[in-house]
């Protein structure tokens, strides 16, 4: 059984993007190795201002 093609990657387009997030917002967003730790800031901040417009 063979697995669905990654998508690539959201910020710089490379094709193995093998890092996925889903946005508070239900946005999905995919990254590759070099760009998966701005990309994981970036979504750890989102998500903390997600969790203070919710409280």
């Amino acid at each position: 059984m063979s697995r669905a093609p990654l998508p690539p990657c959201s910020r710089c387009g490379a094709a193995f993007a093998p890092f996925g997030f889903l946005w508070p917002d239900g946005r999905r967003f995919h990254a590759c190795p070099d760009c998966q730790p701005r990309a994981k800031a970036a979504f750890e901040k989102a998500r903390r201002e997600a969790g203070r417009v919710r409280a």
